[in-house]
């Protein structure tokens, strides 16, 4: 219990996301509900930390065009966050960027 509470804590500290974190924990054979139902699990604000480590590596700024915006995503996919959440950070930097 307490090693599940602390990869999640490293892992969301260093910049990953559910999917990847999830997947790690069922290479290592422990089980996806065993995980959600964990209380480490349940304080992580994934949205937060996707506009995190998206502001940290390309700025706060909404993507310039097409291709910067797929680069951004692609980046987050990699990271571990599912295409839903990635679009809500893509449209929250996008809807503050048009109240400018």
């Amino acid at each position: 219990d307490r090693y599940i509470g602390s990869l999640i804590r490293t892992r969301v500290a260093q910049g990953s996301g559910p999917i990847k974190v999830m997947t790690e924990f069922r290479e290592m054979g422990i089980s996806p509900s065993a995980v959600e139902v964990h209380e480490e699990w349940q304080k992580v604000d994934w949205l937060n930390i996707a506009k995190g480590i998206r502001a940290k590596r390309f700025g706060v700024d909404s993507p310039s065009d097409f291709s910067q915006k797929m680069k951004q995503m692609q980046f987050l996919q990699r990271r571990g966050f599912s295409h839903s959440l990635i679009k809500q950070v893509i449209d929250e930097i996008h809807e503050l960027d048009l109240s400018f």
